[in-house]
């Protein structure tokens, strides 16, 4: 018993030590690199038992030698001793300086992160639900701060770049085992997002049998008591439908919100939204004059019947809330043309 002992303080001791931990830096990255079959970097890693860890310099290439992932700092803060009793127990993640770049050239083509999946997936499995009954894991505190994402996905046509300052988060409830998630509040600030849309490519489509673009949506419950967005932008440009749409988000408030994926289902109690600005913009200009006009006139009464159905939604989904929904009348809406009209 007392050899154990020893033993353990003794790992303890040497596992804080920065030769030993360059050398289980080295180790990783090799393991890493030699899994997924592709250039793996790290700067640093730090380990202060029991409950720290930091990771520095994080890179991850793409099997094109792309940037896939590259990360400033992790750091961890979880009880490494609960890892014995089949239990992790993570009382916050931090992650700064986040870029990840994801695409999909064409159609006969995986999504450049999944040779991940695969990497790490049994090859003789059988399709079956995965048991997380014996494992528990257990979320705290999220911070990520300075993250950027961009997204290229030329089967769907959509192209994507996205970026925020700050998101913070708590997690009351992470239950893979029925895919529930329960998150207490949610507060992301200096958000930037283009989303753009071009023509799909669907040159495959009538080569893949139904089974293959048919996918049911997982049961995924994801249940918000509190979102908040602070001084957002968001654009949105279309040449389907020959639009583009911007808003600057000065403050947008969301109570009870409840997102299901299995039944594609949203659900929100209260939207407030004020200090914000939505702009819509045609792309193409109409055959005449007279053709904008009524084409303005239906968007800007299809813009007034969305509002007045979100109210209307809002208010049939409060009954049993305590105070009232509302949206703000202090947000504005504007038509434009940019095709050409005076």
């Amino acid at each position: 018993m007392a050899t154990v002992f020893l033993l353990v303080v003794l790992f303890i001791l040497t596992v804080q030590l920065g030769p030993v931990q360059n050398f289980l830096k080295d180790k990783t990255v090799v393991y890493l690199q030699h899994k997924l079959n592709t250039r793996v970097a790290i700067g640093h890693i730090s380990i202060i038992y029991p409950k720290d860890i930091s990771i520095e310099d994080i890179f991850i290439a793409d099997h094109e030698g792309d940037t896939l992932l590259e990360s400033k700092k992790l750091s961890l803060n979880l009880n490494l001793p609960a890892l014995i009793h089949s239990q992790i127990i993570i009382r916050s993640v931090n992650i700064t300086g986040l870029k990840s770049h994801i695409s999909r050239k064409d159609p006969y083509s995986d999504f450049n992160f999944s040779f991940i999946g695969k990497a790490f997936s049994s090859k003789t499995q059988v399709a079956s639900k995965p048991d997380t009954s014996s494992l528990r894991i257990s979320l705290g505190e999220i911070d990520l701060n300075k993250i950027n994402f961009s997204f290229q996905d030329t089967v769907t046509g959509y192209h994507a770049r996205l970026s925020f300052l700050k998101l913070h988060t708590h997690v009351e409830q992470f239950d893979l085992q029925h895919m529930a998630f329960n998150l207490s509040s949610l507060l992301l600030s200096g958000l930037d997002a283009h989303v753009r849309q071009e023509t799909p490519d669907t040159s495959a489509s009538r080569n893949l049998k139904p089974a293959q673009t048919t996918t049911r949506s997982p049961g995924v419950k994801i249940k918000l008591n509190s979102v908040q967005l602070l001084t957002d932008t968001v654009d949105f440009n279309s040449q389907n439908l020959k639009l583009s749409t911007s808003a600057k988000i000065g403050l947008m408030q969301i109570n009870n919100l409840l997102l299901d994926l299995g039944k594609q289902k949203l659900q929100v109690s209260v939207l407030n939204l004020s200090k914000t600005k939505t702009l819509f913009k045609f792309l193409e200009a109409p055959k005449n004059k007279d053709s904008l006009d009524r084409a303005i006139t239906k968007l800007n009464k299809k813009s007034k019947q969305i509002i007045r159905g979100i109210q209307k939604n809002l208010d049939s989904s409060s009954k049993s809330a305590s105070k009232p929904e509302k949206i703000s009348n202090r947000s504005t809406v504007s038509l434009q043309d940019s095709s050409g009209w005076k």
